[in-house]
């Protein structure tokens, strides 16, 4: 038991030294959905990895679909993908720091879809109002908004 304790001591010291750490995971990030036969693009928070010696970080994706590339000077995830693509596979990026070769990894479950996205029929300004408890309930807006008309 001694054992035990003594490895997972160790490795939360080691976690905790790290000089890079996933400071905004990418799941947490909500990337839009990538629809099929339609252009996907979405970049990441350049906040994701953080290097706490400040030197700077080198971006991989691992896990990639055939029809997703990923430019690591801008952290963006493009591509078009087709019928045959449909699904959620799992892409992984990893930061590395230059100077140590430390890294971290973060992962994200990425939806593709045949479905169009959804569309808005009634413009938001005209949801709040009186006559729409569901909403006007819950969230009260002010004269001084740009929402009351």
């Amino acid at each position: 038991m001694l054992l035990v304790l003594s490895l997972l001591s160790a490795a939360v010291l080691a976690a905790a030294s790290s000089d890079v750490t996933v400071s905004y995971p990418l799941d947490d990030q909500l990337p839009p959905i990538a629809r099929i036969h339609t252009p996907f693009s979405w970049s990441f928070s350049p906040n994701t990895f953080l290097s706490r010696s400040e030197h700077p970080l080198t971006y991989s994706a691992s896990a990639l679909p055939a029809w997703l590339s990923f430019d690591p000077s801008t952290l963006t995830l493009s591509g078009t993908p087709d019928t045959e693509d449909e699904g959620t596979p799992k892409i992984t990026i990893t930061a590395t720091v230059d100077s140590n070769g430390e890294s971290a990894a973060s992962a994200l479950d990425l939806c593709v879809t045949p479905y169009p996205p959804p569309e808005l029929h009634i413009p938001i300004e005209n949801q709040f109002q009186a006559q729409n408890p569901s909403l006007s309930s819950v969230f009260i807006v002010s004269n001084a908004s740009a929402l009351h008309s």
